[in-house]
């Protein structure tokens, strides 16, 4: 593969720009959760722009792209672990031990 012009890096310097002005203007927008998820999106985009042009992967020999990629996925694999294991807690939330309500009838001792 021929190494990029610099109309290429150019064009790719553009392209950050526009998300990232795609990513300052998502702060505006009320999208709820789905928020999280487009800005996710547009940072990976940026990432893998950045990862092809600027530190030239799309130039390197496959193995290098195979461990770029195995890197990503257990990446994506291990937040999707945390996120499951967040979601199915039954705890509404952490409890400091020690502090538990008293039970039923529960008298402390007078002074």
């Amino acid at each position: 593969m021929k190494p990029p012009t610099t109309r290429t890096f150019v064009f790719v310097w553009v392209a950050l720009m526009a998300l990232a002005l795609a990513s300052f203007l998502l702060s505006y927008v009320q999208l709820g959760t789905w928020s999280a998820v487009i800005a996710l999106g547009i940072g990976a985009m940026k990432a893998l722009l950045i990862a092809s042009f600027f530190m030239h992967l799309a130039q390197q020999p496959s193995i290098s792209r195979w461990s770029f990629a195995l890197g990503v996925a257990l990446a994506l694999l291990l937040f999707t672990m945390i996120g499951l294991d967040v979601l199915t807690r039954q705890a509404p939330g952490i409890q400091q031990p020690g502090l538990e309500l008293p039970a039923q009838g529960y008298q402390p001792a007078a002074p």
